[in-house]
């Protein structure tokens, strides 16, 4: 009977309805509980289901069965609360450590939390069980742990393991070629690439891509045209193939499916990373040239790949083209550079910078985990194309230092005026896009004066200029018209406050910056803008609440900090100024 019951309530759509009448009668019921958690489980009310778990356990005393804490864990992994789950699965492993399901649990909760070692010792003891029955999935899920610390060769192994075992298995064999091409065993990628041909899918285009990672590039076009000739109905207009990763930096090669023998090596700036598109990967992708991107996966500087990690991934890539290109901005140029000068690559770099540099990045950076070579190598053979503002110091010191000296046959273009964001300039003057074009036409781009003054960018930094001058009155004209301009941008929002404050416009200052609090309610600048100018206008109480404000949204940041204790001391002053 109780079976039937089971089965009725978990199937029924009335199952619901039964067990909360059955509870509310029979609250402290151990079944009910039990069988309302799991019901809620199946039906992916993971928060509710983990009230049942918790009250089915503390109606058994706290000392629950393994069953039911499994059950737990289960619903705290389902909604997000993978710590707990840990908590929960690794006291059950204590009681009972040769518990197979809670191992395997467990594993992937680590996963989960990215706790990556700790899952594979796991699987590694489930492994060693002649007893575990290993899925697919949980060959390639135990790889993954691998592939994530760039332990490539064990992920090959357990694969290959895999492969033993599910002979035809093609998302196995998928698998291994993305291992095998991130540890560069290209010739492994290419034998894996002809089995997986075999059993699923048409894949001439990454066989191509990989007999051009090894350097053999008439086979490469040879199966290229084969592409070409079948006619094939091709749904993207690229292949990407992920050929290098250490965790922190990335090189995807981009395959237009066509014919060419153009190259682009393209660089993220600082704050772009690989959870997005690659920088001017638009534009590029509608040029005639394959697309090779240098990825971040966060904000860094690109110190952990070193030119030979870079050299030695793309070299005989290269070796097929007959034009290369490199293309960056600010980290980027810097990187377009210092990777690409080398092999003689033709460069634009848009006001290249490294803040860590050891002489020429910012002060309170300046050196910080700084391992690039400090000088570039001379280089009279190639002629880069360097854009960059006269005006900024920082960007003035280091082309003059430290790049000029070294590619003395380089094109400097002058853009006064844009400050360092010289691409963003040169794309609300309407430039950009002609700039790279003509770059890749071997033509050097015109920087037309003229258009400057549709450049929000132009009339900020100018204004900044003038604020520094002690012209403020001037300095709020411009930045009036950099706003009315770009009335969403930032920096401009940033700089107007500034003003306005300087002008002992208070008042003013709060409303403009409440007002551009709703429009870009992430940005924590605009915010820190706000406090200070209720501190102006002695107005303690409203800038503790935009304090609190501050600290629900972002938490309790080093600057945050450093404001609340000023705001008390300022508190203090006003009240000792009363009496």
């Amino acid at each position: 009977m109780k079976r039937k019951e089971s089965y009725y309530i978990k199937k029924s759509d009335k199952g619901l309805k039964l067990l909360e009448e059955g509870l509310s009668l029979y609250p402290n019921n151990e079944g009910l509980n039990r069988l309302m958690a799991k019901f809620l489980y199946e039906s992916k009310i993971a928060d509710k289901s983990v009230y049942y778990w918790e009250k089915t356990i503390e109606i058994q005393g706290g000392k629950p069965n393994v069953s039911d804490s499994i059950g737990l864990a289960k619903a705290l992994n389902e909604e997000g609360s993978n710590s707990r789950a840990i908590k929960v699965l690794t006291q059950i492993v204590k009681n009972n450590p040769k518990n197979q399901e809670v191992q395997y649990i467990l594993a992937k909760t680590y996963r989960l939390t990215e706790q990556y070692q700790k899952a594979i010792s796991l699987w590694e003891l489930l492994f060693s069980n002649k007893s575990f029955n290993a899925s697919e999935a949980d060959f390639i899920e135990s790889a993954d742990n691998y592939s994530n610390l760039q332990k490539y060769v064990e992920a090959s192994n357990i694969l290959i393991e895999g492969l033993k075992k599910n002979k035809r298995s093609s998302n196995i064999l998928s698998k291994l070629i993305d291992v095998t091409l991130l540890s560069q065993r290209w010739e492994e990628s290419l034998n894996y690439l002809e089995e997986y041909h075999k059993l699923k899918e048409q894949v001439d285009i990454e066989l191509s891509m990989v007999q051009q990672l090894l350097g053999n590039h008439k086979e490469a076009d040879l199966k290229m045209q084969k592409v070409l000739n079948d006619g094939c109905k091709l749904e993207e207009t690229y292949k990407k193939l992920t050929i290098f990763d250490n965790g922190k930096t990335r090189v995807e090669f981009y395959k237009k499916l066509e014919k060419n023998k153009r190259v682009i090596i393209v660089f993220d700036s600082l704050n772009w990373t690989w959870n997005r598109k690659p920088f001017a990967f638009d534009l590029l992708l509608r040029q005639d040239v394959d697309i090779i991107a240098v990825r971040k996966g966060k904000k860094g500087y690109f110190q952990d790949f070193s030119f030979e990690s870079f050299n030695k991934t793309i070299t005989k890539l290269l070796s097929g083209y007959d034009e290369k290109f490199s293309y960056g901005y600010s980290l980027g140029a810097y990187a377009a550079i210092y990777y690409t000068s080398k092999l003689e690559c033709k460069i634009l770099a848009l006001s290249p910078r490294l803040s860590i540099h050891s002489e020429f990045g910012k002060k309170n950076l300046r050196g910080k985990r700084f391992l690039h070579d400090t000088h570039f190598e001379k280089n009279e053979r190639i002629e880069p194309i360097i854009v960059y503002d006269p005006k900024n110091k920082q960007d003035r010191k280091y082309i003059n230092e430290g790049i000029k000296p070294f590619f003395p046959n380089a094109c400097f273009i002058e853009s006064p005026y844009s400050g360092h964001g010289v691409a963003p300039h040169l794309l609300k003057m309407g430039l950009l896009k002609e700039f790279v074009l003509k770059f890749l036409q071997n033509e050097i781009p015109n920087y037309d004066n003229n258009l400057r003054t549709r450049s929000s960018s132009y009339y900020r930094v100018l204004g900044d200029e003038c604020f520094k001058r002690n012209k403020p009155r001037w300095a709020l004209d411009l930045v009036e018209h950099a706003t009315y301009l770009d009335p969403n941008d930032s920096s401009n929002m940033r700089l107007k406050i500034h003003i306005l404050n300087g002008l002992g416009k208070h008042k003013e200052a709060v409303n403009f910056a409440r007002n551009c609090k709703k429009i870009v309610e992430s940005d924590r600048t605009i915010r820190s803008l706000l406090i200070d100018s209720l501190v102006f206008m002695n107005d303690m109480e409203g800038a503790r609440k935009e304090i609190d404000d501050y600290i629900d949204i972002f938490g309790r940041t080093p600057g945050i900090t450093k404001k609340e204790q000023k705001l008390k001391r300022e508190a203090e002053n006003l009240n000792v100024n009363k009496i």
